[in-house]
């Protein structure tokens, strides 16, 4: 870890914050990328099939493939943490089955984009992919599972779960992996302030709101792109500007 020796006086609290903090920075590094996968969220896997459906009038095979993929994902399985507790699940198990049971050339593209953006403001709210009701859902649940007296075995998958969506949707909304690391001082603050049970959900929520505002306010006009499948020589460098990035040893390059 990178806190030092900087612990909470909560032996339970500084547990399950120093995990969190460990699980979200691994999330970011592009080592756990080659392990694990470029991390996902519900809206990334969203953007992605709405990005697909954008410009065409009918559904090419292997666009048909391509979303059916993307809604295979463990994220929208119904005993996701999210999905099962949601509003919308039933719009999203729709989407799906439209893909289970038709083939590409029965799709109805038009019919399908405008479900896909419905399922966005479900989730997201009005604001669409601009929003930030998603995020600010994850960061109330990190609050409530680090915030509970419960010791760190009950909440661990879940912290785990909520750190991979959070670090996602930093990198959705187009911050770089190295950008963030500087989130340590919101932990830092975690960490150092003495709490109890009755007066840790406000304060928790307090401490948060740094990342929440460092989410909004420079998220606008940022974008990351995700290029699948690349084959490139072993010295290529993507370079346009400030941004300069090599494909992962799966084939993708994050552009942002």
């Amino acid at each position: 870890m990178h806190l030092g020796s900087i612990t909470h006086p909560d032996p339970v609290t500084d547990r399950k914050v120093k995990y969190f903090h460990d699980w979200f920075h691994y999330c970011l590094h592009q080592s756990a990328w080659k392990l694990d996968g470029f991390p996902d969220s519900h809206l990334s896997l969203l953007q992605r099939i709405s990005f697909r459906l954008e410009h065409i009038q009918s559904m090419p095979p292997s666009t048909y493939e391509v979303i059916r993929l993307y809604l295979r994902s463990t994220l929208f399985e119904p005993q996701d943490a999210l999905c099962k507790r949601s509003t919308w699940y039933d719009r999203l198990k729709n989407l799906q089955q439209r893909f289970w049971h038709s083939n590409y050339n029965q799709i109805d593209v038009s019919a399908c984009r405008e479900h896909v953006a419905e399922l966005i403001k479900a989730i997201n709210g009005q604001e669409g992919l601009n929003g930030s009701g998603y995020f600010e859902k994850i960061l109330s649940d990190t609050i409530s599972d680090l915030g509970c007296p419960c010791e760190l075995p009950k909440h661990s998958e879940e912290i785990a779960y909520y750190a991979q969506l959070l670090a996602a949707e930093y990198l959705r909304v187009g911050f770089d992996a190295d950008d963030l690391k500087g989130l340590n001082g919101v932990f830092r603050q975690m960490l150092s302030d003495r709490s109890n049970y009755e007066r840790l959900d406000n304060k928790f929520k307090a401490q948060f709101e740094e990342l929440l505002r460092i989410y909004q306010e420079t998220k606008e006009d940022n974008f990351l792109f995700r290029i699948d499948n690349i084959r490139a020589p072993e010295e290529f460098l993507f370079n346009y500007g400030p941004v300069q990035r090599k494909p992962t040893t799966k084939g993708i390059l994050p552009i942002g």
